[in-house]
């Protein structure tokens, strides 16, 4: 979805223009998730995969969410809430639990 040129010719797109082009609104901690700074779960503890959640837009279909990661380059993201906050199990590193989890609260 971003990162991709659009029908015209023109991106990369930007998460946030991408939540005010679906024309919905923007909820910062309405009961879907808390902002804050969230770790994935391959992070290590000398390779931090952290990430700053902004909140949630939500359109007809689903609700997503919007984050930046706090290391490298990377820009904006978003993912659907039900895969930000799903449950992996990963027997191959002996993890199960859930992708991202809160480790600090804004």
């Amino acid at each position: 979805m971003f990162g991709q040129t659009d029908e015209s010719g023109q991106g990369p797109r930007h998460a946030f223009e991408y939540a005010w082009q679906i024309d919905e609104k923007f909820h910062c901690g309405l009961g879907y998730l808390e902002t804050g700074i969230y770790e994935h779960f391959k992070s290590k503890p000398d390779d931090k995969k952290q990430y700053e959640v902004f909140g949630v837009v939500q359109n007809e279909r689903e609700v997503l969410v919007i984050y930046r990661p706090l290391y490298g380059t990377r820009p904006m993201m978003i993912r659907p809430l039900s895969m930000f906050l799903e449950e992996v199990n990963k027997p191959d590193i002996g993890y199960k639990g859930p992708r991202f989890y809160l480790v600090s609260e804004n």
